[in-house]
């Protein structure tokens, strides 16, 4: 733990996103355990069961890590190119296709959202009874849409944290190193 600890701050990693994700990730485990214990409480099934809650619990993180990364995608900052010179200069601006997708998906996520509002519990409660089903107990709709809500909710939240506290970082000292490095090409090609 203590080494996990010096390679965040080492790579400028504040203790602020420290404890979230050393938080967000401690909730990880205990829902897991949760999770696991409900399966091995239906004794004759029990590892089928776990089986069946454990993929729904990766398949509802990864959904929510796709989402946290749509919405906490940072934002790049376009400055326009001085034009002081009348010597043609071949500049580069930063890729922001990405940024645009996001934008695009973020704006079609929430519209779609709105729209099938009243759906979204009948979808629940359908795919909550199919598995529930698979399990072999009837019961476990309760277990399946919580598991559903909240690995969805926490995958969501691990990964935009992330994104937004230290992919945003890590993004603009790249930019800032890119920049240092193309302004030292230039003066070498310059003198």
């Amino acid at each position: 733990m203590k080494n996990i600890i010096l390679f965040f701050r080492r790579e400028g990693i504040n203790s602020n996103f420290i404890f979230i994700f050393s938080t967000l990730i401690a909730s990880l485990l205990v829902c897991l355990c949760v999770v696991a214990i409900y399966a091995y409480s239906l004794h004759s099934k029990s590892l089928e069961a776990f089986s069946t809650l454990f993929m729904v619990v990766i398949s509802s993180y990864a959904i929510g890590n796709i989402l946290g990364l749509i919405f906490g995608m940072p934002k790049t900052v376009q400055e326009q190119a001085e034009k002081s010179s009348s010597k043609k200069q071949l500049t580069y601006n930063i890729n922001t296709s990405l940024e645009q997708i996001s934008d695009w998906l973020t704006k079609m996520i929430i519209g779609a959202g709105l729209v099938e509002l009243k759906d979204i519990t009948a979808f629940l409660a359908n795919i909550s009874k199919e598995i529930s089903a698979d399990i072999g107990h009837e019961n476990a709709q309760s277990i399946v849409i919580a598991s559903i809500l909240y690995f969805m909710i926490l995958g969501f939240f691990v990964t935009y944290f992330s994104t937004r506290l230290y992919i945003a970082n890590a993004l603009a000292a790249a930019n800032a190193e890119l920049q240092e490095s193309s302004e030292e090409s230039k003066q070498k090609l310059s003198s």
